[in-house]
């Protein structure tokens, strides 16, 4: 084997998940489908094609028995960012739902399960509880990307993104304490059950408590410089999950779902920076770890077992997960609309396809069985395939048919949160449109939360922008960034968002380029925002030097062409008809406006003067 090899192979693979991830961008998929299909063609494809010998991706070969651990790490790192988002205030009156979900609903589809799979595959029971364990959990790595398209409501999204986040560890421990019964003897069974699920407890649940509390004072007091955070976090996480997963097997997944679940929470842990380093982490490390784990599948059995995992995947889809959520929802608020669609989408992602992967190895060197241990892989990862596709292809027609998502966005993405967006930002949300400010600086983001407004710090055009930035009634996009190039990404990311150039509008950032035009790339998506004279440089200059967003009630006494007259100098901005709807003022769009309508407008100061560009 040639020494060139191994580094050519991760080179791939870094490209193919760059491309991958692309695509399921470009297409609005979950990237889990792009990926473990490439894994299975450089993997089992390959070997089918030109041998053993001449298999591309062999997991085994890169790793040898480092495989599981690599990928324990890499999962715990993905679990610990995602759960420093997660909010109490998101399921404030929605608690228990979503502890019934966790529990009851695992427990009802892993049983249920189990039964499916040991009368469809004729495996044996000890095998198919495993199975079951496994194919319980969901994941946010392929949750996510289904609520972006579905854009549920806040509710509805909340459980089932809480849903995604903590049911993987509960159904990795499940899996384990499954294997721990079948292993352990007939007469230490209980025992050793007993035992192990209160280790787990108490290293994972109260070591999460303690670790998270230690990390989040530590952040908060700033014993760590800066620049160090992010190095201090990552070790600080990889360090806490192996010290519990070697003292307690399952110890390792609970202890940094805790912990970052009590870190997100603690006020004034100054966590946005390490979120964002963990997003281009996590991004790398999911495209990589979903290749590689296609890769490890084998096609041995496929020819026989196909058309059972299809119809597996069918009665998961249809039975089992409907009763799961319908017996794990009895008695909340939800209105029937709502429990359909939690009924509906529960896909699995990346810890069923790691935990399959370990219990594979288990299976096959400590129970000796090799076929079962093949198939217990083949079998999990047929049915991550099939939940994806079947959910991500119809998940948003449902919710149109049922009429489950959200109310028809009506409010405002706006690229910046300097002096000028921060004023129309607030004259918007007094009368009553819901505005999400995102801005990179920290400066400009604490100078709108002290405003009141809603902000959210980091990068528009992120990956992890489009984990965490909440878009619920959001459906237009400004572009009021003094960044040409934010304005213009942000255009050309929300333009497919938004579905279409009609909602999204970009300002110029200076009056001398180019006669204050939009550049040919922006305005291929974008449409001009206002006024087809004024840039961002000169209304922001108006706003600094005294000038105030106002509002103003058009009647019959004071129409349109009177306010005209008396307001000479006024920028309109945005107009609210009788019905409430909002509309931009652009020089590619006209609008009469009439009685009952409201007229938002950017009055400048008296003694106005323009600033120069350098200023």
């Amino acid at each position: 084997m040639s020494p060139t090899y191994i580094p050519i192979v991760f080179m791939v693979i870094l490209s193919l998940g760059f491309i991958c991830q692309w695509l399921a961008w470009r297409l609005k998929l979950p990237a889990i489908l792009f990926l473990l299909v490439v894994g299975i063609l450089l993997g089992p494809v390959s070997q089918l094609l030109f041998g053993e010998h001449y298999q591309f991706l062999r997991p085994s070969f890169l790793f040898e028995k480092m495989l599981y651990p690599v990928v324990s790490i890499c999962v715990s790192i993905i679990l610990f960012e995602g759960c420093m988002t997660l909010k109490f205030r998101e399921i404030r009156g929605l608690g228990g739902t979503v502890r019934n979900i966790v529990t009851i609903g695992l427990l009802i589809t892993a049983t249920l399960t189990t039964v499916l799979v040991h009368y469809i595959f004729n495996i044996s029971w000890q095998v198919s509880a495993l199975i079951g364990a496994i194919s319980s959990v969901s994941g946010p790595t392929v949750v996510v990307p289904i609520l972006r398209s579905v854009r549920p409501t806040e509710k509805l999204a909340n459980i089932i993104r809480w849903e995604g986040m903590l049911v993987d560890p509960i159904g990795a421990l499940l899996a384990v304490i499954v294997f721990t019964a079948i292993t352990a003897s007939q007469y230490d069974a209980f025992w050793y059950i007993s035992t192990h699920i209160l280790s787990v407890l108490l290293v994972g649940g109260i070591g999460g408590l303690i670790t998270g509390f230690l990390l989040g004072m530590i952040l908060k007091k700033q014993w760590v410089p800066s620049y160090l955070n992010n190095m201090f976090v990552l070790s600080f996480v990889v360090t806490s999950f192996v010290i519990a997963e070697y003292v307690v097997e399952g110890g390792g997944l609970l202890i940094v779902t805790v912990m970052g679940i009590i870190v997100g929470n603690m006020p004034n842990t100054h966590i946005e920076e390490i979120l964002d380093f963990k997003e281009s982490l996590s991004l790398i490390l999911i495209s990589s770890l979903f290749i590689i784990l296609g890769a490890n599948v084998s096609f041995e059995y496929l020819e026989g077992v196909w058309w059972k995992a299809i119809i597996l995947v069918l009665l998961l889809q249809f039975i089992v997960r409907p009763i799961a959520a319908a017996l794990s929802i009895l008695g909340s608020e939800l209105n029937w609309r709502e429990r359909v669609m939690i009924s509906w989408i529960a896909p699995r992602g990346i810890v069923a396809a790691a935990v399959a992967a370990l219990f594979s190895i288990k299976v096959i060197e400590n129970l000796e069985l090799i076929e079962e241990g093949e198939l217990l892989v083949l079998i999990v990862f047929m049915v991550i395939l099939g939940t994806v596709i079947i959910q991500s292809l119809t998940a948003p027609f449902l919710a149109k048919i049922l009429h489950a998502s959200a109310p028809e966005p009506r409010g405002f993405l706006m690229i910046g949160g300097n002096t000028l967006a921060r004023s129309i930002a607030k004259e918007l949300t007094q009368n009553g449109v819901h505005v999400v400010i995102a801005d990179t600086s920290w400066r400009s983001v604490q100078a709108c939360r002290l405003q009141g407004l809603d902000c959210y710090y980091g990068s528009s055009v992120s990956e992890h922008a489009d984990w965490h930035l909440n878009l619920v009634g959001i459906g237009r996009m400004l572009g009021c960034s003094s960044s040409e190039q934010m304005n213009t990404l942000a255009a050309v990311k929300y333009y497919r968002e938004f579905e279409g150039k009609t909602s999204v509008f970009v300002l110029p950032t200076a009056q001398n380029k180019a006669n204050s035009k939009l550049t040919y790339l922006t305005k291929k998506f974008a449409k001009r925002l206002f006024s087809r004279d004024l840039s961002y440089q000169v209304l922001r200059s108006m706003v600094k030097q005294g000038g105030q967003v106002k509002t103003t009630m058009l009647t019959d006494e004071f129409n349109w062409e009177q306010f005209i007259s008396l307001n000479q100098t006024a920028v309109p901005l945005f107009f609210i008809n009788k019905k409430g709807q909002i509309h931009v003022a652009s020089p590619d769009s006209q609008y009469a406006p009439e009685s009952g309508w409201k007229v938002i407008y950017l009055m400048p100061p008296a003694n106005w003067t323009p600033e120069s560009e350098d200023e």
